[in-house]
């Protein structure tokens, strides 16, 4: 099986993730969850955002930032850098009140690129 981005899609994708993150919720089973979307505007994830603050859980946000082309070096979902493009170029930044975490070590954007030896 293979993945095909449909734009047409993609609210009906967004609400049926919505519904199971609720779900996962209320059974309480998992002491975190992570959403990993394209949430480009703030709308797609304020839902989720709200459900898990109302059940309890600290909730961060991961805003990852990178250049188009590296973007679409990287993408394994067949999106085309005119699309990479137009999703960063209509980003909107989680509001001030939402906590972000820096996972930059954990992917390793932040390593060291040149050390100088003695």
């Amino acid at each position: 099986l293979e993945y095909e981005h449909e734009p047409e899609m993609e609210e009906t994708y967004r609400a049926s993730m919505l519904k199971a993150f609720k779900k996962n919720l209320d059974n309480g089973f998992f002491p975190f969850m992570i959403v990993d979307a394209v949430n480009d505007k703030v709308k797609h994830f304020q839902a989720f955002w709200s459900a898990a603050k109302s059940k309890g859980f600290e909730v961060y946000i991961v805003e990852l930032t990178a250049e188009p082309h590296a973007c679409a070096r990287k993408n394994t979902h067949k999106r085309t850098l005119k699309d990479i493009t137009k999703i960063l170029d209509r980003w909107e930044a989680a509001p001030r009140h939402m906590m972000r975490m820096d996972v930059r070590m954990l992917l390793q954007e932040a390593a060291i690129t040149e050390v100088e030896m003695e």
